[in-house]
């Protein structure tokens, strides 16, 4: 039940803070009417949780890290793109570009400074549910930040930092575009020259970041999976989505093979080595072993 209605009232928010984003208001007034649109939503939440218990723990835990987030996130971005917006300097082409990169640096720190949290985000780790997920749990750990105006009956350890994370990963996609744009013309060009673009399945492409991740391909197997698909995604000029939902889509595998796109690779590399060998220069067309 809460999960249907947590996507009935999210859906029924993105239409109007698109509504406004369309209305081409200011920038402190589309803010203000954005966040007044979210209390609003959350303050509808809160009153049906407090009002209508959870059934088990499961939905408690769902509700506080899946549907409570996503909505919160929606205030934490308006918030940070009009302080953004507002602190941004009148300035040159490239000292423009330099703000965004800071920008997008104080987000990789933070991202880095609750790791531990992020990875669990990233990969929809389940493990200690019961103490991030669910109200009035004791969680005994530094790796938690302050919680702004906690309460008690509508929020636990953690929904707010995921709500944070929601809202960052998306502030960061907007930064790399700007700055992007902002490119000197000759890397612009250079990059567009050099361009290419991800033509495929996006689940195919989860399938090979997962195995560049667990093999260690990148950084002497240091690189979190975080960082490999945002590199995938920005370089590759495709949208993955949440990694570890998406994995989720091929562990769930029945009928096909939870590496059908690896598969693919394994049988086109034999193929293309069978080739060759079969046609050796000077070797008599005899194939090799």
């Amino acid at each position: 039940m809460f999960r249907e209605l947590g996507e009935s009232w999210y859906k029924a928010l993105v239409l109007v803070l698109e509504g406004l984003e369309q209305q081409g208001l200011p920038a402190l007034e589309k803010m203000t009417a954005s966040v007044k649109a979210v209390r609003e939503t959350l303050q509808e939440l809160r009153a049906y949780v407090v009002s209508h218990p959870f059934a088990d723990a499961a939905e408690e835990i769902r509700f506080f890290k899946m549907e409570k987030p996503r909505v919160y996130a929606l205030l934490i971005y308006a918030v940070a793109a009009f302080n953004l917006e507002q602190q941004r300097p009148v300035a040159t082409r490239e000292e423009l570009r330099g703000y965004y990169l800071e920008e997008l640096e104080a987000i990789r720190r933070f991202f880095k400074q609750y790791g531990f949290l992020y990875a669990y985000f990233r990969r929809e780790m389940t493990e200690l549910d019961h103490l991030y997920f669910i109200r009035g749990a004791e969680v005994q750990t530094l790796l938690l930040p302050e919680v702004p105006e906690p309460d008690p009956g509508f929020s636990t350890g953690a929904d707010y930092l995921f709500a944070k994370f929601i809202a960052l990963e998306r502030q960061q996609e907007w930064l790399i575009e700007r700055a992007r744009e902002l490119e000197p013309a000759a890397v612009a060009v250079a990059r567009k020259a050099r361009s290419l673009r991800w033509t495929g399945e996006s689940i195919n492409l989860v399938e090979l970041g997962y195995g560049l991740y667990e093999s260690g391909q990148f950084n002497d197997g240091k690189a979190g999976i975080g960082e490999i698909f945002s590199w995938l995604e920005e370089n590759l000029q495709i949208s993955i989505g949440i990694p570890a939902r998406r994995f989720v889509e091929i562990s769930r595998r029945k009928r096909l093979s939870r590496t059908k796109f690896l598969d693919q690779l394994r049988d086109a590399v034999n193929r293309k080595a069978d080739e060759g060998d079969a046609f050796v220069p000077g070797k008599g067309n005899r194939k090799l072993d």
